[in-house]
């Protein structure tokens, strides 16, 4: 389970980071947290791009989950 874990968290773990702290050799430590800006940044670029990305991709999943009889 870990084996399919991993990836995912190694994905995540750098979203906590500030940018100058993603190029720095400790990169597992917790210090300069940023998680609340990044996610704040994320969600605001380009007026809110992302987010509608995000809903777009939820919606195609939903939907096209509930017109496949599986």
């Amino acid at each position: 389970m870990l084996y399919t874990l991993l990836p995912a968290l190694w994905l995540c773990w750098p979203l906590r980071r500030n940018r100058d702290a993603l190029f720095r050799s400790d990169l597992l430590s917790l210090k300069d947290f940023a998680l609340f800006q990044n996610l704040h940044d994320l969600f605001t670029i380009d007026s809110g791009i992302y987010a509608r990305w995000y809903v777009n991709s939820l919606l195609y999943a939903v939907l096209v989950r509930r017109s496949v009889p599986w």
